[in-house]
């Protein structure tokens, strides 16, 4: 499992290299250094990112310097911004979001006709205006969560475009969207948002962890941060 992710995110990097998006690639390089799984690919991504470094250089390029803390930071805000397209959305949440839209879809039929058949002048008018404004903010949070959500299973946003199939279309998209689990760790659209069990090797205590940052964990129990970037940690990662 980790080597296929290891594997798609070094695709994405050399892809987005390619593109000449050079600081996403980048990071992505730099993050498969650190990453504790990639012990096969170790070197060569770390050659990559040099030699990536090197054409920026040339090219007069600077390099936007986001230690890892700050790189997490970011993608948390956008995370738990619910009106942003960026970042990844844990599975639980996206569904609280897809029932709460759904629920008004069905309010709406009842809403609406209640309004007009209840004409009271101005007042109409300001109640269809306000449940308008109200009905596309519930839309677009619904739609930022959709794209958070094909991050968080390590797809671009392009993925929606599967309902415009007829009929069968919706059904595909939210099904993979409600029911599959999202990708463990970090992929290239951010660190991983969901808490993990495992036993801390600090406290000794039967705890979660969640990422600090794209090689730090911190216990949640002992709130201790414990690093995941050097080579004799890799038999002791505790996921």
């Amino acid at each position: 499992m980790e080597e296929k992710r290891i594997e798609n995110e070094l695709k994405d990097a050399i892809r987005l290299e390619q593109d000449n998006k050079w600081d996403d690639a980048l990071a992505i390089y730099d993050r498969l250094a650190n990453d504790p799984h990639n012990i096969e690919n170790r070197q060569y991504v770390k050659n990559s990112a040099k030699s990536l470094r090197e054409k920026m250089n040339v090219a007069g390029i600077e390099e936007e310097n986001l230690t890892s803390e700050e790189s997490y930071e970011n993608s948390l805000k956008a995370s738990n911004n619910i009106f942003s397209f960026a970042g990844r959305i844990t599975r639980s949440r996206y569904n609280i979001i897809i029932f709460l839209g759904f629920v008004f879809l069905c309010l709406s039929t009842y809403v609406i006709p209640a309004i007009l058949y209840n004409a009271y002048g101005w007042l109409s008018i300001l109640l269809l205006v306000v449940y308008a404004c109200v009905a596309i903010a519930i839309f677009w949070c619904v739609q930022a969560a959709n794209s958070k959500r094909c991050h968080d299973r390590n797809k671009n946003a392009n993925f929606g475009l599967i309902k415009l199939i007829p009929l069968i279309g919706h059904s595909i998209f939210y099904f993979e969207m409600i029911f599959s689990a999202g990708t463990k760790g970090s992929n290239i659209y951010g660190p991983d948002m969901v808490t993990y069990n495992f036993k801390c090797p600090i406290c000794q205590a039967n705890s979660q962890y969640s990422y600090m940052s794209i090689d730090i964990i911190q216990c949640l129990t002992c709130k201790n941060e414990i690093e995941l970037i050097s080579d004799d940690k890799d038999k002791n990662i505790p996921y």
